[in-house]
């Protein structure tokens, strides 16, 4: 599965109360999933795991304070690529011709995203997924 996924973080700072910060990484993801499925009535269940290439397509820091603000778009410090491992789970249902899907997915990071950092940033991504299933009943 080819997906676009934006992956990052916001703070607000702990001394600073009038501190936050926004953090995105935007992602080209390719999903390799197997997908082990149950039920043979209407209503079926699955569960998926398998890699996850990243390929990043851009990002953005922006930081904003009591009267400041700072916002940077060079994200020359990251990896270009990241490798995760994909989990889920989900169902799908009869609508219309085909059939509706939901999913509930993980994405664990495998590899240190910042370049100049001994101690590691990874990414770990929640989604939920909607489908509608065009091949097979």
């Amino acid at each position: 599965e080819l997906q676009y996924v934006q992956k990052g973080s916001r703070d607000t700072g702990d001394f600073f109360p009038d501190y936050r910060e926004r953090f995105a990484l935007d992602y080209l993801e390719l999903g390799i999933l197997a997908r082990l499925s149950l039920g043979s009535g209407s209503r079926r269940y699955h569960f998926l795991g398998g890699p996850a290439f990243a390929l990043r397509l851009c990002g953005s820091f922006r930081a904003e304070w009591d009267g400041g603000s700072y916002s940077d778009d060079d994200m020359s410090d990251y990896r270009g690529f990241d490798l995760g491992l994909a989990l889920g789970a989900g169902l799908s249902f009869p609508f219309g011709p085909r059939r509706l899907m939901f999913d509930l997915r993980t994405t664990i990071g495998l590899l240190n995203i910042y370049k100049e950092s001994d101690q590691p940033y990874t990414n770990h991504a929640i989604l939920f997924v909607i489908g509608y299933l065009f091949g097979g009943r």
